[in-house]
C-alpha cells in the first residue's frame, strides 16, 4: 500500500485530525519521492487530488487566507475524493 494512503484512511475515518493528517501525508509524500514511488491509476488519481486540496489548507489559523480550508473542510474534501476516487478508502 501506498504510504500516503494510510493518513487518508485515517482522516475518513475520523482517527486523524486535520492537522495531524496533513504532517503524516506531506512526510509519506516526501518519503515515497525520494524512494521514485510513482503510483498509477485510481490510486495516483486520488492522491494528486489530496495533493490539491493540502495545498488548500493551512493547520495555523492565524496563517489562513480567505478561501483556505479550516480542519473540517479539510476532513470533508478528502472523505468526498475517497467516496468518489475508484480505489479510495470506504468510511
Amino acid at each position: 500500500m501506498n504510504r500516503r494512503r494510510a493518513p487518508i484512511e485515517g482522516a475518513v475515518r475520523g482517527g486523524i485530525g486535520a492537522p495531524d493528517f496533513a504532517a503524516a501525508w506531506w512526510e509519506a509524500h516526501r518519503a515515497v519521492q525520494a524512494a521514485g514511488e510513482r503510483p498509477v491509476g485510481a490510486l495516483a488519481a486520488l492522491l494528486d487530488q489530496v495533493f490539491l486540496v493540502l495545498e488548500d489548507y493551512s493547520p495555523d489559523s492565524a496563517l489562513r487566507e480567505p478561501g483556505d480550508l479550516t480542519g473540517a473542510g479539510l476532513r470533508q474534501a478528502v472523505r468526498e475524493l475517497t467516496s468518489t476516487q475508484e480505489g479510495g478508502p470506504r468510511s
